[in-house]
């Protein structure tokens, strides 16, 4: 064969065209020799298109076979490393090595980097005469799984592309593991997920793993930890979405648009949330000696029962030793999503669950109980109470024996206002949620009652029926009225 180029070159040598056919002839069998000599990629060939060979060559560590990135008539060239068995990754130091065999005239390149393969970021423009390092964290990429590197000037002979490595990387053999897999415990508190990430048996230190709950009642939470030098990152969060079951995930964003995508190293764990134990506590609203007469609030706290975007509601049972039966109290939440919740009933010489009147006599125990449907085990608990002793007002440490008549309207429900006795003490605590002195058939322009509102709702629309009369007829008073839908 090259007998016969050489002869078709004295045959034709007056022929300028022929020439550039022989030099293409002659550079073959010198890219053939450089094969047969173990240069796979022709690093002597000028016919490489701005591609020449195989792109793999470059992937790892230097090893001397590499890829030429070159120049053909002023005709660029790049070439794109896929990291297909290791994500490099933004740690301490360079992530990424890019290593090329200088020969000749230093040519250089352009150095881009790509988390998903698609979207480069440039790092630079580098010589072959010195490695390039590349930081991920200054090009403000978390990952990178492909570097394309662009022929940028220099020789005829291009950029040889030795290697392309992973500093801070994770390779094929990597596992992330995520414990505890399965966890259990009381609503608001805290809860610690550990993510453990090897390579070969090895801990990778530096890698930022994504946490997420992706569904349960407290889906959303997440955060982003680097792993420590033993490979472990561990993500904390509070429990405060109510009880049920956290679905955690933990996973490396190698493509960094902080979704949980096919193919990136997860793991998923639960968490499964319980209730609060709740606590029931019984006060004396006027901060003395508890007596007949006296208003007693009771308070439950109980972060379970935060079910709405508003104020909640709980029922507990208030009794005393003359009153063992009592009546069911209805208590409201404090404020959007607190998890207090506070009522009030007033003791008597007789119960009235309408007017939140609990009988009770001195030496009497008085009793809370609130029954908490799910305590921070899962299981439904014992009843919870507190209780009070009411004191004969002989014993009251103030020494007043006096009692005074007032008019309690009860707070949140001053319709169903009612007289009652209290003990001198306790006088000025009622007066200031409300009350008035004396009777309240002696007291005028109270509230309506819910009788009262009733009727006026049902004479506007019925001005004609004879329960109207009275109304219109502005024959009697107020308090009057109001004796009589009593019953007084």
């Amino acid at each position: 064969m090259k007998a016969h180029a050489l002869a078709l070159l004295r045959a034709h040598i007056w022929k300028v065209a022929s020439v550039g056919v022989a030099m293409a002839m002659v550079m073959a069998l010198a890219v053939t020799s450089a094969q047969a000599s173990g240069d796979p990629f022709g690093d002597s060939s000028s016919d490489d298109g701005g591609l020449a060979g195989d792109a793999s060559a470059a992937l790892g560590a230097p090893d001397g076979v590499y890829v030429e990135v070159g120049i053909e008539s002023a005709n660029g060239g790049s070439i794109t490393v896929f990291l297909e068995d290791s994500i490099a990754f933004n740690g301490p130091g360079g992530d990424i090595l890019v290593h090329a065999v200088a020969a000749g005239t230093p040519a250089s390149a352009t150095i881009e980097v790509s988390a998903d393969g698609a979207t480069f970021v440039s790092a630079g423009i580098f010589a072959d005469t010195s490695d390039a390092s590349i930081d991920l964290g200054a090009l403000g990429l978390s990952f990178a799984t492909a570097v394309r590197v662009t022929y940028a000037s220099g020789d005829f002979a291009g950029y040889n592309l030795d290697a392309v490595a992973a500093l801070n990387g994770i390779g094929e053999d990597a596992i992330l593991n995520a414990t505890p897999d399965a966890a259990q415990g009381a609503g608001f508190t805290t809860h610690t997920v550990t993510a453990h990430l090897t390579d070969d048996g090895l801990p990778i230190q530096a890698a930022p793993v994504r946490f997420r709950v992706i569904s349960g009642p407290n889906s959303g939470e997440a955060g982003v930890v680097a792993t420590n030098a033993s490979g472990n990152a561990a993500f904390t969060y509070m429990g405060d979405g109510g009880p049920g079951v956290d679905l955690l995930a933990a996973w490396l964003d190698i493509d960094g648009n902080e979704d949980l995508d096919a193919g990136e190293l997860s793991d998923i764990v639960t968490m499964e949330w319980h209730g609060v134990t709740g606590a029931i506590e019984l006060e004396d609203l006027d901060g003395g000696q508890l007596v007949v007469g006296d208003e007693v609030r009771v308070t439950v706290e109980d972060r379970d029962l935060d079910t709405t975007a508003g104020p909640d509601t709980v029922a507990v049972i208030v009794t005393s030793t003359t009153a063992p039966v009592g009546f069911s109290l209805t208590l409201t939440e404090t404020g959007n999503s607190t998890g207090v919740f506070r009522g009030t009933f007033t003791l008597g010489e007789a119960t009235d669950a309408a007017t939140r009147v609990l009988a009770a006599n001195a030496d009497d125990e008085v009793t809370g109980t609130y029954d908490d449907g799910l305590d921070g085990e899962g299981n439904d608990p014992a009843p919870v109470n507190d209780s009070l002793t009411v004191r004969d007002e002989e014993e009251d440490e103030d020494g007043d024996r006096e009692k005074v008549t007032v008019c309690h309207m009860p707070p949140g429900n001053p319709g169903n206002a009612h007289t009652i006795t209290i003990g001198a003490p306790a006088v000025e605590a009622h007066l200031s949620h409300g009350d008035v002195p004396g009777n309240c058939d002696d007291v005028e322009d109270l509230p309506p009652t819910k009788q009262q509102q009733a009727l006026e709702r049902f004479c506007e629309r019925k001005p004609d029926h004879h329960r109207c009369d009275p109304l219109e007829a502005g024959s009697s008073s107020a308090s009057e009225q109001r004796g009589r839908g009593r019953g007084r």
